[in-house]
């Protein structure tokens, strides 16, 4: 079985949140999983909201109510965190779906900004997503994290979709005017049952993050898309030394 890191973050496009909860609440425990962020919930505002044990749901449902989208975050109870504004990011963008949580983890204040961006054959006809203000924040310590249905050789993707593709380079290019930078491996995040597998899903950080930054991607849900674990060592709990102690005998009266 996967093994993950102590406190890790997991980003995951669960493409239905209903439908894998009890292998999701499974998995969040196995790995001690700290906080999920999860794309694609497909919760309508009338849906009852699924119960995590030891975890709060926060969701933001598609603004439409359409059966697709949505957007969540769960977070363990021993996490402390608050709800991050992110409208102002996408001033004229009502295509992008997203939310933001700000967490506090050993000392370290982390904003968490997840974000799904409809396959191209989804969008408006000519549809460019607005990504200038969501990459030109001056936050101190950022993590991106999202199915952004765009590929691009900088994160090991590749894909026969023109448009797909484009959006793709307009989001390179934008990183590399930025202080962030895409954290993901040669590993795909999304494996289709009758395509070839791809990375659709981005994870990116915050230029000094990167170094200190662990991505994986792990064991299969039930989902096209796979989980992917992502771990700070500043997040990592430090354990105190073990205090070893002994009877001399010897001593005895």
């Amino acid at each position: 079985p996967s093994t993950l890191p102590p406190a890790p973050i997991v980003q995951f496009n669960c493409n239905g949140l209903q439908h894998c909860k009890l292998e999701l609440s499974n998995f969040l425990h196995e790995h001690s999983v700290q906080i999920a962020i999860l794309q694609e919930t497909k919760l309508k505002p009338s849906s009852k909201p699924p119960s995590f044990p030891d975890y709060t749901l926060v969701r933001r449902d598609r603004p439409n109510g359409g059966g697709g989208g949505g957007l969540a975050f769960l977070v363990h109870h021993s996490v402390a965190y608050s709800l991050l504004p992110t409208d102002h990011l996408f001033p004229a963008d009502q295509t992008i779906e997203h939310q933001g949580i700000l967490t506090h983890f050993n000392g370290l204040d982390l904003e968490l900004i997840n974000i799904y961006i409809p396959p191209a054959t989804s969008c408006p006809s000519g549809y460019v997503p607005q990504l200038d203000l969501l990459f030109d924040q001056l936050s101190s310590d950022l993590i991106i994290a999202g199915d952004f249905n765009a590929h691009h050789r900088a994160w090991h993707s590749s894909t026969s979709d023109q448009r797909a593709a484009t959006r793709g380079i307009l989001i390179a290019d934008l990183l590399l005017n930025s202080t962030l930078t895409t954290i993901n491996e040669d590993s795909p995040t999304r494996l289709p049952p009758g395509g070839n597998p791809s990375s659709p899903d981005l994870t990116i950080v915050r230029d000094h993050l990167a170094l200190e930054t662990r991505w994986s991607t792990i064991t299969s849900l039930p989902s096209d898309h796979v989980p992917i674990a992502i771990s700070l060592d500043a997040l990592t709990p430090v354990c105190p030394p073990i205090k070893k102690t002994y009877t001399n005998f010897k001593k005895a009266n």
